[in-house]
């Protein structure tokens, strides 16, 4: 993160940094060009009427000879001059070199292509300034329309380099701080985030080592946090659910056992006293039976469960009346009712309801609901199925008369091997799976079950299933259920 960071922010600053120095010396390049040329300008204008005069060898007045000019421009600047006239020889230089001399192109190179009347500059390694690179610019001389001789100027760009280095040596310094300083940021930030990051890894690996009860320190930056407070949430809800798991295993295990160990006793008697005693055999095998059955149903409701809940499960969904549902649950469940003492009834609002639902498993949902309401609700009571159409939902609801369920164990009716009391009715004693079932068979529908209570008065289901069609708005005055329990 650093190194990138680092490149990132410190090669655009030195590309920068060149083209930056690049451009300035170019700027500077042509800007001592334009002053040299306004010198070599003036110096023409000045020494163009003495150059005039060369051939006649009379200086007009108020002229300035080639020699004073020189000596003049070689006191107030560190340029170097050279005046030659029209025919190219050389009549004054500023440093007293090559005077009386005829131009030689190889160390005054565009002196005479000055005097053909075109200005030119160039930058050269000159021999006269120990072969620094010098800029010279040649301007010709004119007077009366003709070309009288021509003037060199030449500049060393000693200093020019100088000052162009210093500033580029001064923007790389300021590149480097700048550089440093964001490095040194950078290093506070990542550390800031890395270490953290290291921390939750740790944290992490002891969770995942199986130490569900630590929990990660909430503190860093706040994706940091929130991570944190996410880990912690899923390592509440793993401690939880390990916890289910080991309650599962071991109901599961204490439900198995109980049965397994009946049978076992009743026929370890038989086998023993049997032969002694036959009246054995008529007391002990019809029990044996009903703690087989007892162990079928529960295997039967663990596989029920266990393809419900691993997502195997999908339901063949295809509409269906529920009254015709509910009237098969009723008649199936008649003769029990009546030897109970019991009274049985369906309501439904509209007999052309329907839902969209698998039927086999809606009608194991109110098998089993009306199963527990038969088993707890006393002699003389009733129990009430009822159904009707609202907000474009099919609410069922399963109602009976029975002594209640205690508020405090309403949260845990649909938890796996929950049982209430075993005591509160002569006829208790089930796996404690079919409510679990029934919720996660309603889910799956796409609806959803909730359970109201009164100790005392009963206890209501009221199951919410999508409609399979629009259906008229039903009113609840339509053969409403009568129990306590269901106001």
């Amino acid at each position: 993160m650093i190194t990138g960071s680092l490149l990132i922010l410190a090669l655009p600053l030195l590309v920068f940094t060149l083209a930056a120095s690049s451009v300035l010396w170019r700027f500077y390049l042509q800007q001592l060009e334009a002053d040299i040329a306004a010198q070599a300008l003036l110096m023409a204008d000045t020494v163009a009427p003495s150059l005039a005069a060369v051939a006649t060898g009379h200086l007009p007045d108020g002229a300035f000879s080639p020699e004073a000019i020189a000596s003049r421009w070689r006191r107030r600047s560190d340029a170097r001059i050279t005046i030659a006239d029209a025919r190219g020889v050389v009549r004054a230089s500023s440093v007293g070199e090559g005077v009386g001399a005829p131009i030689d192109d190889t160390r005054r190179p565009g002196m005479r292509t000055a005097l053909s009347g075109r200005s030119n500059a160039t930058v050269w390694r000159s021999p006269n300034f120990v072969n620094e690179d010098t800029m010279y610019v040649n301007v010709p001389a004119w007077y009366g329309g003709q070309v009288t001789g021509v003037v060199r100027v030449a500049h060393t760009l000693t200093s020019l380099r100088k000052r162009v280095a210093q500033l580029r040596q001064t923007l790389l310094v300021a590149v480097l701080l700048y550089t440093l300083a964001i490095g040194l940021c950078t290093v506070a930030f990542a550390a800031s985030i890395v270490r953290p990051a290291e921390r939750l890894q740790r944290d992490a690996e002891r969770i995942a080592g199986g130490d569900l009860s630590h929990r990660v320190e909430v503190r860093g930056p706040e994706e940091i946090t929130q991570l944190a407070r996410t880990l912690n949430h899923m390592t509440s809800r793993l401690e939880v659910l390990e916890g289910l798991r080991r309650r599962y295993v071991s109901d599961v295990s204490h439900e198995l056992r109980t049965p397994l160990t009946a049978i076992r006793s009743m026929a370890e008697t038989i086998l023993k006293y049997g032969d002694s005693d036959t009246s054995l055999r008529e007391r002990y095998l019809p029990r044996i039976l009903t703690q087989t059955d007892r162990l079928a149903r529960m295997v039967t409701q663990l596989l029920d469960l266990a393809q419900i809940e691993s997502g195997h499960y999908v339901p063949a969904l295809t509409p269906l009346s529920l009254a015709e549902v509910l009237d098969e649950v009723a008649l199936t469940n008649a003769a029990r009712a009546a030897d109970l003492g019991v009274a049985l009834d369906v309501r439904v609002s509209d007999r052309a309801l329907s839902v969209r639902g698998d039927r086999d498993r809606l009608v194991q949902v109110f098998m089993n609901l009306v199963d527990n309401a038969l088993r707890y609700t006393p002699r003389g009571g009733a129990v009430t199925l009822s159904a009707l159409s609202t907000r474009g939902h099919v609410e069922v609801t399963v109602a009976d008369t029975g002594q209640g369920v205690p508020p405090e164990h309403l949260p845990h009716l649909f938890d796996r091997f929950y049982r209430v009391e075993t005591a509160r009715s002569p006829l208790a004693g089930g796996t404690g799976l079919g409510l679990a079932i029934v919720r996660q068979i309603i889910e799956s529908h796409g609806g959803r079950i909730k359970v109201t209570s009164s100790h005392g008065k009963g206890t209501l289901f009221l199951i919410e299933l999508p409609g399979a069609s629009p259906s008229p708005l039903a009113t609840r005055s339509s053969n409403p259920p009568t129990t306590e329990s269901q106001e």
